[in-house]
């Protein structure tokens, strides 16, 4: 049953629901987290993509270092930084819990090579949020809407937006 930690069956429409786990606790999970922008509280959101089950625990983030993309995981400071942000990106129809967590394990690290070191822009087009967006949704997943559930400011990319746009193809609860 649902109480034993089994998945109710999906709505119609195939859209998805959104779970919150803001303290990263569900076991198998692939989450997104958003935080403020230091020094632009309040203004501007940068996010992060973990998968964490019984035999990992990654957080994958882009950071800009002097003006280029650096991608990589997080180290345990960077990732307490996300307390409380964890939002549930389920696992698309036809996919296990451990299938969409390799799926984006292994899509994190591809896209991170292929941007790694590129120019950083802030405007959704190679930035943190896009590069999460990228990661789960080439993975078969969305991101889910409640990622910014309760958050002030922009977050450009983080639901497939170009310029200042989060965009629109975020996940919606239900």
């Amino acid at each position: 049953g649902l109480g034993a930690g089994g998945h109710p069956p999906p709505p119609s429409g195939n859209r998805g629901v959104t779970f919150t786990d803001p303290f990263g606790l569900k076991a198998d999970t692939v989450e997104i987290g958003c935080r403020s922008v230091e020094g632009l509280e309040g203004a501007a959101q940068h996010c992060a993509v973990r998968v964490h089950n019984e035999k990992v625990d990654k957080t994958f983030e882009l950071l800009n270092v002097g003006g280029r993309n650096v991608i990589g995981t997080a180290p345990a400071d960077q990732v307490a930084r996300y307390a409380g942000s964890w939002v549930v990106s389920e696992a698309p129809d036809g996919m296990t819990s451990q299938q969409y967590d390799n799926a984006v394990l292994s899509n994190a690290s591809t896209i991170a090579v292929e941007r790694n070191g590129a120019r950083y822009s802030p405007f959704g087009g190679s930035n943190s949020n896009r590069y999460v967006y990228d990661v789960v949704t080439s993975s078969g997943g969305q991101v889910p809407a409640g990622a910014l559930s309760g958050r002030t400011g922009v977050a450009p990319g983080l639901c497939g937006g170009v310029g200042l746009m989060t965009g629109g193809n975020c996940s919606v609860r239900h």
